[in-house]
């Protein structure tokens, strides 16, 4: 089942234990994956799910439609995205992790990738917001060890330049991850 955004979605922040949640109406609560120290600082305790919150729901979900994910790991994704770009703190590029792609393209925003680590092998990232130099990305893959020092879990994020960004085809489904 695909949820639909409504007026009653409600971002909140509990001050107490430091934790960010989406109230999903008066029966649901998602809890996102990204942690206190990566939060943005809040002038707010609640804040509606925005217009543009929303909007970019909605283009992730149609970037997602082709894939053959059931529809909660999607709205997961999803809201995990939202998250990270709406409350976590500017990164900078960390390209230097990641091999470099055969061919620069710009990804497009909710479009799955690979990224290559010399360390691990390639993961499949959600790409978060994108220009012409660089994107940020949402790990989906469970973990991905960068180098002996580094790891990544599910949701984490990383800025790199977009010759380190492999695009995925979309004529292979894409099996449940996580």
């Amino acid at each position: 089942m695909i949820l639909k955004p409504d007026d009653s979605w409600m971002w909140k922040f509990d001050n107490t234990q430091s934790q960010l949640s989406l109230e999903l109406g008066s029966e649901f609560v998602f809890q996102p994956h990204l942690k206190r120290n990566k939060l943005v600082a809040f002038h707010k305790q609640t804040m509606p799910f925005s217009v543009d919150d929303a909007a970019v729901y909605y283009q992730f979900l149609d970037q997602l439609s082709n894939t053959s994910l059931p529809a909660a790991i999607k709205v997961y994704w999803i809201l995990n995205a939202i998250t990270g770009i709406r409350f976590h703190k500017p990164l900078m590029p960390q390209s230097w992790f990641f091999t470099p792609a055969a061919t620069t393209e710009q990804p497009l925003q909710g479009e799955l990738v690979l990224l290559n680590a010399p360390a691990d092998g390639q993961a499949k990232y959600l790409i978060l917001e994108s220009n012409s130099q660089t994107s940020l990305c949402m790990l989906v893959d469970e973990t991905h060890q960068l180098n002996q020092c580094k790891q990544l879990q599910q949701f984490d994020l990383i800025k790199v330049m977009n010759d380190r960004v492999n695009l995925i085809e979309h004529a292979e489904p894409l099996r449940e991850v996580g």
